[in-house]
């Protein structure tokens, strides 16, 4: 079973105002893209794997991916609030039909033996303004 959604959406509309913290075991992100064309060699090697560069790379657009890649990222690591965990140890693949997965490393299959997770569900989604992802774990 996936695990209720947390969700808080701040607003000064006070009818608008919804906040569900009944759980906290997902995350979500939102990023400009603009804020990842001029991306440095040397931030990409310090955030992304290898595999996600060459993924990246390999796109007529690659900061689309990266961008997504990186809100993720952070998605993940909102689900993961206890777990002081760098975006950089933090691999996202791909299943063959497309679909984006956490590879899970050996640090994060001993925290979900831990902590009874069995998997981390992520969803990645942009436009040609905004990259957004989604992350839900998965008791």
């Amino acid at each position: 079973h996936i695990s209720p959604l947390f969700v808080s959406i701040h607003t000064t509309n006070p009818d608008l105002r919804i906040k569900m913290t009944r759980n906290k075991n997902a995350g979500n992100i939102i990023e400009q893209l603009k804020r990842f064309k001029k991306l440095t060699p040397h931030l990409i090697e310090r955030v992304y794997t290898k595999r996600e560069i060459e993924y990246c790379a390999s796109h007529k657009n690659p900061h689309l991916h990266f961008a997504g890649f990186w809100c993720c990222k952070e998605a993940v690591v909102k689900c993961l609030t206890d777990l002081k965990l760098p975006v950089s140890q933090i691999e996202i693949l791909h299943h063959e039909n497309g679909a984006p997965y956490i590879n899970i490393s050996s640090k994060l299959k001993k925290y979900f033996e831990a902590n009874n997770i069995k998997n981390i569900h992520v969803s990645i989604s942009h436009n040609n303004v905004y990259a957004t992802a989604i992350a839900s774990i998965e008791r």
